[in-house]
C-alpha cells in the first residue's frame, strides 16, 4: 500500500486527504456527492472546495488508483442493489399499469397505456440484466450446436477425435427365486456348453 504524503503547502492532514480520495471513490468520481458526504462526515473544519478535491487523484494518482481497486467490490454491490432495486420498481409499475388497464380503459389512450407498458417492460429488463451483469450472472445464454463447437475448438488448435459406438444396454436378468453366490454362478465356459 502506498503511504499518502501531502506536499508542503497542504493545508490539509493525510488522514483526511485519504478519507476525501475514499469517499470520492465510493461515489464513483462525483465531486459534488463527495463533498457532501465529508461535510457530513465532519473530519474537516471546512470541506475543501471543489478544485482542490478535483485535483487530489491526480496529484496523489497510485493512491488514489489502490483505493479505487479496494473500493470497486463495494461500489459493484452498491450499483447492483440499485439495479436490482430499479427492476422491482419498474416491474410493479407494469403490474399497475396493467391493473389500470385493465380497469379504466377510458382514462388513457390505448397508444399512451401501451407506451407506458412497453417503456416499463425495457427498463425492468435493462436493470435486471444490469444487475446481473453486477453480480456477475449470466445475463446472456448462448445455445450453440455441437459441430459449431468442434470448429471453435479446432481454431484454438484443439482437435478432438474418437469414433462414437452405439452402445445397447444389456437385458436385465429375469428376476430368480434364489441369490447366486460366485460360486454358483455359471463360468462362460460352462454356460457356452
Amino acid at each position: 500500500m502506498t503511504t499518502l504524503v501531502p506536499h508542503r503547502a497542504a493545508k490539509h492532514s493525510a488522514e483526511q486527504i485519504e478519507a476525501a480520495l475514499v469517499v470520492l471513490a465510493l461515489e464513483s468520481g462525483n465531486v459534488r456527492r463527495a463533498r457532501k458526504k465529508l461535510a457530513e462526515m465532519d473530519i474537516f473544519d471546512k470541506v475543501p472546495p471543489a478544485t482542490t478535491i478535483t485535483r487530489w487523484p491526480e496529484t496523489y494518482r497510485e493512491r488514489y488508483a489502490e483505493i479505487r481497486s479496494e473500493v470497486a467490490p463495494r461500489i459493484k454491490a452498491r450499483m447492483a442493489d440499485t439495479h436490482d432495486d430499479l427492476a422491482t420498481r419498474l416491474a410493479s409499475l407494469e403490474h399497475q399499469t396493467l391493473d389500470e388497464l385493465e380497469k379504466e380503459v377510458s382514462d388513457l389512450s390505448g397508444k399512451d397505456k401501451a407506451a407506458l407498458l412497453r417503456n416499463s417492460a425495457i427498463a425492468a429488463a435493462v436493470h435486471q440484466d444490469k444487475s446481473a451483469v453486477l453480480k456477475g450472472e449470466a445475463s446472456v445464454i448462448v445455445k450453440r450446436e455441437l459441430p459449431e463447437i468442434f470448429r471453435a475448438l479446432a481454431a484454438k488448435g484443439v482437435v478432438i477425435e474418437g469414433v462414437a459406438e452405439e452402445v445397447t444396454p444389456p437385458r436385465p436378468l429375469p428376476p430368480s427365486s434364489h441369490t447366486d453366490t460366485p460360486s454358483e454362478s455359471p463360468t462362460p465356459s460352462q454356460s457356452e456348453s
